[in-house]
């Protein structure tokens, strides 16, 4: 009888001091891989910052149920430039992502509409823009809690051309 108490001491001793995991603390977003996401000005869709690969992963923690999930439901994207001042508007989506305890899951997001393509463009007179884009995740997480996740995302706004997408190549029309 004593072997099964001292296999529950680790599990009750979490429990008993209210160690409670932050849903936040075992969830980690990345954005295109941590890279700088080209986002093309003058485009017709798809375009250069559409569809841009993320990833969560939701940690394995003892005080988690194994089939806990979280939910991601919406995300906002605000920007900030070096030269392009003020912003432009936030943009904002929604989606359908759900990791499970222990998983990993792959999913795709929008870093811009055609209105902040349009207004980064007209500032900047089609040269590039630099700057970051702060995506914010909202949804719920294992307890049934709104979860928000926040990640900063180097991006790159300009006119691209689709032979070079991706290189860092403008091409101005």
């Amino acid at each position: 009888m004593n072997h099964r108490l001292a296999a529950w001491a680790p599990f009750v001793a979490l429990v008993g001091a209210g160690c409670n995991p932050v849903a936040a603390d075992l969830v980690e977003l990345s954005i295109a891989g941590g890279a700088t996401v080209d986002v093309d000005t003058i485009c017709d869709d798809p375009c250069l910052g559409d569809d841009v690969t993320a990833e969560i992963s939701f940690e394995e923690h003892i005080a988690v149920d194994v089939e806990a999930t979280i939910e991601l439901r919406q995300y906002k994207v605000e920007y900030s430039f070096d030269a392009v001042d003020p912003a432009p508007e936030y943009f904002a989506d929604t989606l359908a992502v759900s990791v499970t305890n222990g998983q990993v899951a792959s999913f795709v997001v929008d870093l811009a509409a055609a209105s902040q393509r349009e207004y980064v463009d007209d500032v900047m007179d089609g040269e590039l823009a630099t700057g970051t884009a702060t995506l914010t995740f909202a949804g719920y997480d294992f307890r049934d809690e709104l979860i928000e996740l926040t990640v900063d995302v180097p991006i790159l706004f300009g006119r691209y051309d689709d032979s070079d997408a991706g290189t860092g190549t403008e091409v101005t029309l």
